[in-house]
């Protein structure tokens, strides 16, 4: 069971951009995010169809499990 950040930008077409990082530490801090997302749009570390990334809109972690489902042979 992972935790994966999942970050919402704003591009110049003013569409939303969603980066999704997989597998994040535990203890990840409100203030590494947010500085990480201020690095991601001052950089310009991502250009997409749409633009530049220009400013944060959200972020969050999202938690999910995995339950594997047996395969049945017919």
């Amino acid at each position: 069971m992972g935790k994966d950040l999942v970050m919402v930008f704003i591009n110049d077409a003013t569409k939303k951009v969603t980066i999704r990082v997989k597998d994040v530490k535990a203890d990840l801090s409100v203030a590494a995010v947010n500085s990480l997302m201020d690095t991601i749009v001052a950089k310009d570390v991502f250009r997409l169809n749409g633009g530049s990334l220009v400013s944060k809109e959200s972020a969050k972690l999202v938690e999910s499990t995995q339950e594997p489902i047996e395969m049945l042979t017919v």
